[in-house]
């Protein structure tokens, strides 16, 4: 409840409330991808990789990959399902460890919620931001160091 209470975003949602049951959840989560491809079938979304629930985007993920699998499927071979099995760990990875980093128990660091709160009231930043959530730009590109610093 402090994290969430010290949060920028969460702290006025929960302001005033208290638990009425005990806290769940996980700590030691298990990050793993999956072989994906073989022997007459494929893995798609959480099925195959571990998608941190935190940044929102298992359904997103699993949509974008079956999206790309269909021509692959559409190919017929067992060639084809590997190339796409490899392209979905590459595509995959900057949202595995945005997931695995916004998963990281304790409250936000201080530059995320000064970052976040300009982008709340920044259209250009909040831009940037739907077009990553949406897989058009990369975690890793959505802020430049000047935006951040700025």
């Amino acid at each position: 409840m402090a994290d969430l209470a010290s949060d920028l975003t969460t702290g006025p949602l929960i302001a005033g409330s208290a638990c009425d049951r005990p806290a769940r959840g996980t700590v030691k989560e298990q990050y793993f991808f999956r072989r994906a491809a073989g022997n007459g079938g494929t893995l798609v979304g959480d099925a195959g990789h571990h998608k941190e629930f935190v940044i929102g985007d298992g359904i997103t993920e699993a949509l974008l990959q079956a999206r790309s699998l269909a021509p692959a499927i559409a190919e017929g071979t067992d060639a084809a399902l590997h190339r796409w099995w490899r392209a979905r760990d590459i595509e995959a990875l900057p949202y595995f460890f945005l997931g695995k980093d916004e998963g990281t128990p304790g409250p936000p660091m201080k530059l995320q919620q000064i970052v976040f709160s300009h982008v709340g009231r920044t259209p250009a930043l909040r831009a940037r931001l739907a077009v990553t959530i949406a897989h058009q730009l990369s975690p890793a590109d959505t802020f430049s160091v000047r935006q951040v610093l700025g």
